[in-house]
């Protein structure tokens, strides 16, 4: 915690996204066809999540050491989509590694991020391991063929995937690596779940006791993960994939509530969990009067607001 708190000062010192001159393309968000960028300024606010920036770092570092280990021809390539203006989950590894190890691709939609970006690379003297800068919308960059890609990193999302262009981005870069390539995080899961909201109280202050139980998984609707592309239907010319129904079986009545829950496969054995980051925070079920027997019908609808949209379809009680 201490450590990315010196960090973020660092790095807030280093870059020059709060010069004056650079005040007005500061804030407000980039609307894409594929969801919302955020702006400049609140892309470096996200180094506050500390959970979330230590395990992506972790997980970021173990890749590129297995990397390393099975690609024969160096430097490895790592492609860092939505890097913004501090490539946070990037950066503070470079000074393990050697720069005819690995190369590093970074894209934005922001150039003052790319700016902030090359600028902080030079003053920490990682520049060299850049090889490119490019500003364009990630979920429609296409990479030259002859550059094979062996890493893509990107964290460019919300809670149950919504709002921002996380899904849009793996769709796009994910098939564009080399077969066996590594895509961060490699899984984000969505899941249905049954919460006992007394529990759940008593866990976020810290006095659950320790045979408590809170939550009762329901099933997962949605992974996102490097294969994704082969769920898509064609049909709507790629705009939405189908995904998994959840019948509602008999829930004891101490669950009392129904929640979105997302958690994150970084890499291996890194996971970001339940609560551990704001992009982990459960999100309330919209529906009333669901019942066992109950169908609930998902899909996930890429557009610029993507969002995971879900209705109940039948019933059988």
């Amino acid at each position: 915690s201490r450590a990315i708190k010196e960090l973020r000062v660092l790095f807030l010192g280093l870059s020059p996204i709060l010069a004056p001159e650079n005040k007005e393309f500061l804030s407000g968000e980039t609307q894409l066809p594929s969801g919302l960028a955020i702006a400049p300024d609140f892309a470096a606010t996200v180094l506050s999540d500390t959970k979330r920036t230590v395990k992506f770092l972790r997980g970021v570092k173990d890749a590129i050491d297995d990397c390393l280990k099975k690609i024969e021809d160096k430097p490895i390539h790592l492609l860092y989509a939505g890097c913004g203006p501090y490539a946070t989950l990037v950066f503070p590894l470079l000074h393990f590694f050697r720069p005819d190890q690995l190369k590093v691709t970074l894209l934005d939609i922001h150039q003052l991020s790319l700016d902030s970006a090359e600028t902080i690379a030079h003053k920490i003297g990682v520049v060299d391991f850049i090889d490119s800068l490019i500003c364009c919308d990630a979920s429609r960059y296409l990479h030259p063929k002859d550059d094979p890609i062996h890493m893509v990193v990107t964290e460019t999302m919300a809670q149950m995937l919504y709002k921002e262009p996380q899904v849009s981005i793996t769709l796009n870069l994910a098939p564009q690596m080399v077969s066996d390539g590594i895509l961060i995080p490699e899984e984000v899961i969505i899941s249905l779940r049954a919460v006992n909201t007394a529990n759940d109280f008593l866990r976020l202050t810290n006095s659950l006791p320790e045979n408590g139980e809170v939550e009762l998984n329901l099933g997962n609707i949605f992974t996102l993960d490097k294969n994704c592309l082969n769920l898509v239907d064609t049909e709507s010319n790629g705009m939405q994939i189908w995904l998994e129904d959840i019948f509602i079986p008999e829930i004891p009545e101490q669950y009392d509530q129904l929640k979105f829950f997302t958690e994150i496969k970084i890499y291996n054995n890194h996971f970001l969990k339940a609560y551990e980051s704001g992009l982990t925070s459960p999100l309330d079920f919209k529906i009333d009067e669901v019942k066992e027997g109950d169908c609930i019908s998902f899909m996930y609808r890429i557009s610029h607001v993507p969002e995971l949209k879900y209705k109940k379809i039948q019933s059988y009680r």
